[in-house]
């Protein structure tokens, strides 16, 4: 009960904040680039692509022609101001790309983000060279990396359990609640379509840079919901790895590395079938 009451107070203090004054940050369209554009200026050789992606993750699946290296790297080669560079990674995270981008725009440089990233270049069907059956990792989204980013407004999450829990409402309360997605993954819905969609999520549409999150309650289904947001024609969405739970973990985690460590607190305990010892993390 403790943890989930650190995990409530750590959320509910971050809300507090931001209706305090501050106001969720605004994503900059004018650094975006859409995955159409892009493909086209790549064919032509228009632009420089650039993978801010470790080395890993590069050699496993890339677009062809495109330059890695690490994003505090790009502002050190000069070469690079003979054309327009697009900075590429998964997609979802855009923060530090948008305050690079910004920074490289005052030294000299040309500098945009595919919007989307990778996700987007690979449904729009942009060319992929390496490992294709990692392609799903695009569109993969871990804890850490969604905490990071929920606060922009181009940031939605949909929730797709089929009853909202109040972890969801408590973590994530501006998320939208379309269970008639999650149930596909128990038992496909042959005409679903956009205009099965609710109103909040038809608007989503107008926007081609909101970056679309799907969730559950455990991370789990997420291949059999694929089929529907297909036909709902959402464009490239983003799933969140371990669902609500594995969030309000990391949460969980996040929160307790904030404290001082003599807070950190270790009990020992005996097993009464065995009187071993045993222990366990406390977070008081």
């Amino acid at each position: 009960m403790s943890t989930i009451i650190t995990i409530i107070a750590f959320f509910c203090l971050s809300s507090a904040a931001i209706s305090a004054g501050q106001q969720l940050k605004r994503h900059d369209p004018s650094l975006a680039v859409s995955a159409d554009s892009a493909i086209r200026q790549h064919r032509k050789n228009r632009i420089f692509l650039i993978d801010v992606r470790n080395r890993k993750a590069f050699g496993t699946l890339r677009i062809p022609g495109t330059l890695n290296m690490p994003l505090y790297a790009v502002k050190t080669q000069p070469f690079l101001k003979s054309r327009p560079i697009v900075l590429v990674n998964e997609g979802f995270a855009g923060s530090l790309l948008e305050r690079e981008c910004r920074q490289l725009d005052q030294k000299g440089f040309k500098a945009s983000i595919l919007t989307g990233g990778l996700n987007a270049w690979r449904y729009r069907n942009g060319p992929l060279e390496g490992n294709l059956f990692e392609v799903k990792a695009f569109s993969t989204v871990t804890s850490r990396i969604f905490h990071q980013e929920k606060d922009l407004t181009k940031t939605i999450v949909i929730d797709v359990s089929e009853i909202r829990s109040s972890t969801s409402r408590q973590l994530i309360p501006a998320a939208i609640h379309l269970p008639q997605i999650g149930a596909s993954a128990k038992q496909p819905i042959q005409n679903f379509s956009a205009s099965d969609l609710n109103a909040s999520v038809r608007e989503i549409k107008k926007n081609p840079n909101s970056a679309i999150l799907i969730t559950n309650q455990d991370g789990k289904g997420y291949e059999h919901i694929e089929k529907t947001i297909a036909k709902a024609n959402l464009g490239p969405v983003f799933y969140l790895a371990g669902g609500l739970s594995g969030y309000s973990r990391f949460l969980e985690h996040l929160a307790l590395s904030r404290k001082p460590q003599a807070k950190r607190v270790k009990t020992i305990n005996e097993c009464s079938p065995c009187g071993k010892k045993s222990g366990s993390e406390s977070l008081e």
